[in-house]
């Protein structure tokens, strides 16, 4: 019957000096949207005007100025309104995207941490970093897929607001194709683990 330690591996002193340094920088990464994110809900919650970021669709578009039939702007492609205030849900939907956001990166960050400490000790393909790495992947892709649609309701409802409803739901959405590309580089580096883990333990049960 054959011993093996499960910590052996081909973790080098500057494979460890790259973790460290991952661990400080996300740690740092977390902190810094924390406040950020902090700084943004602070500012949807007291009075108005609200700074309301806007990615329109191509071809550029031209804003009207409400009932007046002029033209407000001309080719607009992106660009920062501000209004006085906003429809309950878009507000709503504001407030909640900066905290998505946050939560999404510190547990996404969480999960990655946990995965480079067990690499750090030597052990890279298990089922656990398999999990880890699942869980950071779909944490990741659903949360920011969920923080785009509430900046997209945001921005609907502040060009509708803006505009007088001349304007609706002009504000690009979650483009399929990304999200698709996404999950599918996800479910290759799981994929990738499990194989790493079934490999290895072939390899250990041969020692």
């Amino acid at each position: 019957m054959s011993t093996t330690n499960p910590n052996v591996s081909g973790v080098t002193m500057g494979d460890r000096a790259w973790i460290r340094f991952f661990i400080i920088a996300a740690t740092i990464l977390v902190l810094v949207n924390a406040a950020f994110s902090g700084f943004r809900v602070a500012k949807l919650l007291g009075p108005g005007p609200y700074p309301v970021d806007i990615n329109l669709p191509r071809p550029a578009v031209n804003v009207p100025a409400g009932d007046s039939g002029k033209t407000l702007l001309t080719d607009v492609t992106a660009g920062t309104i501000h209004v006085r205030e906003l429809p309950f849900l878009s507000h709503f939907a504001g407030i909640a995207a900066p905290i998505l956001t946050t939560l999404t990166i510190a547990t996404t960050t969480i999960l990655l941490t946990l995965l480079a400490i067990s690499i750090f000790r030597g052990r890279i393909f298990s089922k656990r970093n398999t999990r880890l790495v699942g869980a950071a992947g779909v944490t990741a892709l659903l949360g920011f897929q969920a923080v785009n649609l509430a900046e997209v309701m945001l921005a609907n409802g502040a060009v509708a607001l803006a505009t007088d409803s001349e304007l609706k739901n002009p504000v690009s959405t979650i483009e399929p194709f990304v999200f698709i590309l996404a999950g599918f580089g996800i479910a290759v580096i799981v994929a990738a683990f499990t194989i790493g883990e079934r490999l290895q333990r072939e390899s250990e049960g041969l020692v």
